[in-house]
């Protein structure tokens, strides 16, 4: 049974957290984003026992910030990031999991109350053996949001509809923690397809997904570094399409017509949608996708099947976060539910 702990909110009433889970909020720049993720987490029925911002923050002033914000909610901790993208992120996070399952939000998520409740259960039916997803409802344009559900990634890398999906939606997702014993975020993958990618890994490994649509979570997309992350996301968007093709699936004849047909289809697209300069970003990010790709085959990890490094979190940030890290507030373990 999952270990429930019982500690006191600001507002001086009985919080439930359950020791099952860890949950990571990979952030960088968005102290307020982070403040409204945190608040609907402490608003939630359950919690999980490990509540984790891990600051990607280039400025020490903006990771006081960051840090001062993770502060105000008792339980949670902080620690720096390795300042290399969210796949090395994700990884930095990984290295101090302490649940049976990971979760990761995005800094401008926020969570309903009974959303840990209905995740954990889920969990519990497939003995912690499942990816467990469900969806998002995302703000999409100023005056529109749509219904993100996990699909099925194709030849192309895009998701059609499927009511039997192949990947997640990372925000709405749980993951059992054994994976990442054999599997981790490759560190490649600086913003975009991360989530894509370890799921063909954790399916090669015989970790199936099940699907629940009355998991939701609200995913407002922050205007914060996303001029950044449009710098990386056609890249890996063609690197993990080619690697999963031939890492994951084994299948080098198709990953070869991927890359023949994949990025020309990508420039044009960019092109006639947003005119010639669009594609001229485009082929630079094709330029880029291709030494990823050049670096995964090099270091022999498109053969082992493994990230290209390690957790992405150097000794020396070990040793900062070691140091400056924020101590979790101290729990009463109740009786076991």
């Amino acid at each position: 049974m999952a270990d429930v702990s019982v500690a006191h909110n600001a507002s001086g009433q009985i919080d439930e957290s359950c020791d099952d889970l860890s949950l990571f909020i990979c952030t960088m720049n968005r102290p307020d984003d982070l403040r409204l993720a945190l608040q609907s987490v402490a608003d939630a029925r359950l919690r999980p026992g490990q509540v984790m911002v891990s600051d990607d923050s280039p400025d020490p002033e903006m990771r006081s910030k960051v840090r001062a914000a993770t502060e105000a909610f008792p339980g949670a901790e902080y620690q720096i990031g390795p300042g290399q993208g969210l796949g090395a992120n994700r990884n930095a996070c990984l290295s101090v999991r302490r649940g049976r399952a990971v979760m990761f939000i995005d800094d401008d998520v926020v969570v309903p109350p009974d959303h840990f409740e209905k995740v954990h259960a889920r969990l519990v039916e497939t003995d912690f053996k499942a990816i467990v997803s469900g969806g998002e409802d995302k703000q999409v344009a100023a005056d529109r949001r749509a219904k993100i559900r996990p699909g099925r990634v194709g030849f192309w890398g895009t998701q059609s509809n499927s009511d039997q999906p192949n990947t997640i939606v990372i925000n709405a997702a749980a993951f059992p923690a054994h994976i990442f014993d054999q599997a981790q975020f490759d560190p490649l993958l600086k913003f975009g397809s991360e989530e894509v990618d370890i799921v063909r890994r954790a399916r090669r490994l015989g970790v199936p997904i099940v699907y629940d649509p009355g998991i939701e979570v609200k995913h407002n997309p922050s205007l914060v570094n996303r001029t950044g992350y449009r710098a990386h996301v056609g890249a890996s968007y063609l690197y993990a399409t080619a690697k999963g093709h031939l890492l994951h699936d084994g299948r080098p004849a198709r990953a070869a017509a991927f890359l023949l047909l994949g990025p020309p289809r990508m420039v044009a697209h960019a092109i006639q949608r947003h005119g010639l300069k669009a594609g001229v970003a485009a082929t630079w990010q094709v330029v880029r996708a291709s030494g990823m790709l050049a670096r995964c085959i090099a270091t022999g990890a498109w053969k082992a099947g493994v990230p290209v490094s390690g957790t992405g979190m150097s000794e020396k940030l070990r040793d900062a976060n070691k140091s400056g890290g924020m101590v979790p507030a101290q729990r009463v373990h109740s009786t076991p539910k």
